[in-house]
């Protein structure tokens, strides 16, 4: 967007840096219902041995312009975490209990998502409709299936490649019609 602050892809330190004034004008300013959205409190960054910087680099590295040169639109990936704060908070409900692998680790079997690297080296995220256990999947609370695809989407988030080359999410329906798939 026109006016986007942008920062040289060497200055990434310094991205992070604005990212937290930038979060810190944002509290500031915000009614106190709002504010609590930047404390990410259900973040599981930590559970990945991450810290919060990690997940603003994570973001900093999606918001990279292409060509020639190579900049961090630092305006874009605020507005990126934003929307992710405000999801986050809008799960807290969902998230209150500490996400671990083995809080997810029964779902996560169920749904049987796959991970590999294609030949661009993006993280490519795979669902395979074959392969999941759609019996079970109906059998499981939607809270746990929330928690079970935070847990995963952050997994992917800190992936290397995933930082670097981007993701690609693949569906595969196998066939599955229409109705059965949004049913499941």
């Amino acid at each position: 967007k026109k006016g986007d602050a942008m920062l040289p892809i060497s200055e990434t330190g310094g991205a992070v840096v604005m990212i937290k004034n930038l979060i810190q004008a944002s509290k500031e300013k915000s009614k106190p219902k709002k504010k609590e959205r930047w404390n990410f409190n259900t973040c599981p960054h930590e559970q990945f041995e991450k810290t919060l910087d990690d997940v603003f680099v994570s973001f900093l590295m999606w918001a990279r312009t292409e060509g020639e040169e190579k900049n961090i639109n630092v305006s874009k990936a605020f507005r990126r975490l934003e929307q992710y704060a405000d999801w986050m908070e809008d799960s807290k409900e969902d998230l209150a209990d500490p996400l671990t692998p083995d809080s997810v680790w029964e779902v996560l079997q169920v749904w049987n998502m796959k991970g590999s690297i294609d030949k661009h080296g993006r993280f490519a995220w795979w669902v395979t409709f074959r392969d999941m256990d759609a019996k079970k999947i109906k059998e499981i609370d939607p809270k746990d299936h929330v928690r079970a695809f935070v847990w995963y989407s952050h997994y992917v988030m800190f992936d290397p490649n995933a930082q670097e080359n981007g993701i690609i999410f693949i569906e595969d329906c196998d066939q599955v019609g229409f109705l059965e798939s949004i049913t499941l």
